[in-house]
């Protein structure tokens, strides 16, 4: 597979989730690269806290939360060394 062919069905399986819904993209995502036989890593955030102001997880990119409890669940995959 082509990596810019992973990059447009990853995007493509993510794009299917609204924010806020990160457990359920992290688990759909990590099953395809699974499938496929590609490495990922699981990472999972967490503030610390799950008090306002600091159990907020702000994306820039995105400009709003991405978390309002504190923890994130993402996957990362390495494409082209980014």
């Amino acid at each position: 597979m082509s990596k810019a062919s992973l990059h447009s069905q990853l995007s493509a399986i993510a794009s299917q989730f609204q924010v806020f819904q990160c457990v359920s993209c992290a688990i759909a995502l990590r099953q395809f690269l699974i499938n496929q036989n590609i490495s990922g890593k699981q990472v999972s955030l967490f503030t610390g806290s799950t008090e306002d102001p600091f159990c907020n997880i702000y994306h820039e990119h995105l400009r709003q939360n991405i978390s309002i409890n504190g923890r994130h669940e993402a996957i990362a995959v390495e494409i082209n060394g980014q």
